[in-house]
């Protein structure tokens, strides 16, 4: 339900890699881990298809691994019209910074992104913010991110 803008309070909060991230992409694999060992030891599968699965575990872990490594700090901010990213320090210009962003995951206190730049070249990015980074700031992000029109 997308309400006015002018409903979205002004909200900045800084993204990037935290050992909750590092910890739920430890948890999402162990899992398939898991499964695979039991796959095996169970017998379930030929030998072909085990193959498959341990490559499929291994390209689970270069893609965990590789989506942490690309954690850097970003920090997206509300400034009551436009969604803009930037690095932490740089002042924020609507012409060069807007993006589009959309609520991949809500765990109440994290939250998952996806950011898409406004501009022709459309590049997306994942951004992962916890409450835990800034408490304060948390509610304003979350109130800017569900009420501002743009979070579909």
């Amino acid at each position: 339900m997308a309400a006015n803008a002018s409903l979205a309070p002004p909200a900045s909060f800084v993204s990037g890699a935290t050992p909750l991230l590092a910890a739920a992409l430890l948890a999402l694999w162990s899992s398939g881990a898991l499964v695979v060992a039991l796959t095996v030891s169970l017998g379930g599968l030929s030998g072909p298809a085990q193959a498959v699965l341990v490559l499929l575990l291994g390209a689970g872990a270069a893609a965990s691994w590789r989506f942490w490594r690309g954690q850097t700090p970003q920090r997206l901010a509300w400034d009551g019209g436009n969604w803009l990213l930037t690095d932490p320090g740089v002042a924020p210009d609507p012409r060069r910074h807007a993006v589009h962003v959309v609520v991949a995951l809500d765990l109440q206190l994290a939250l998952l992104l996806r950011s898409r730049t406004v501009a022709p070249s459309g590049r997306s990015s994942w951004l992962w913010l916890q409450r835990a980074d800034d408490p304060h700031r948390w509610h304003a992000l979350r109130c800017a991110l569900f009420a501002a029109p743009d979070h579909a």
